[in-house]
């Protein structure tokens, strides 16, 4: 009988591999080679069960990601469309108002109304959606100075308004 080489699995810090092994069949019962064959089938097989779970998992978790950023992404965008058209309804809809004013105090009034009424929109969806000013000094700044002037804006518009109905 020739010399006959069994691979045996080892494990390393780099990984398992196979390492090439001289079988001594000196003395040796025929079955013991065939159970260590059958041995090393089983190790291979195991070895790959293990290994086509982890990809498999891999790629549950990768799709569930990628899942995620697509649904979040879809939000987003509802969102986006639901925000415009109500601003577009908003708009269009107060413009129609100017038709029953002639007097220019009073429509000046409505624009400064309504400008005001657009810009606290704006902040507050921009104060809504992003909510970092807290940690950011000059984004804080600049939120209080468009407070300042879209309180500004109203309380003139306001004033002009009531004004030119008298």
């Amino acid at each position: 009988m020739s010399d006959v080489f069994i691979y045996k699995r080892t494990e390393s810090s780099t990984g398992a591999y196979w390492e090439k092994e001289k079988y001594q069949a000196e003395g040796a019962d025929p079955f013991t080679y065939i159970s260590r064959i059958s041995q090393m089938a089983k190790d291979i097989e195991e070895d790959f069960k293990k290994k086509s779970e982890k990809i498999k998992d891999e790629i549950k978790t990768s799709e569930d990601r990628l899942n995620k950023k697509i649904d979040d992404s879809k939000l987003k965008i509802i969102e986006t469309l639901g925000i415009f058209v109500a601003l577009f309804t908003f708009v269009s809809i107060d413009f129609q108002v100017f038709r029953a004013y002639k007097n220019p105090w009073s429509i000046g009034g409505l624009i400064l109304i309504l400008l005001g009424s657009l810009t606290m929109f704006l902040i507050l969806l921009d104060y809504l959606i992003i909510n970092s000013y807290a940690n950011n000094k000059i984004k804080k700044k600049i939120q209080s100075e468009l407070w300042l002037v879209n309180i500004v804006f109203l309380v003139i518009g306001f004033f002009l308004f009531i004004i030119s109905k008298k």
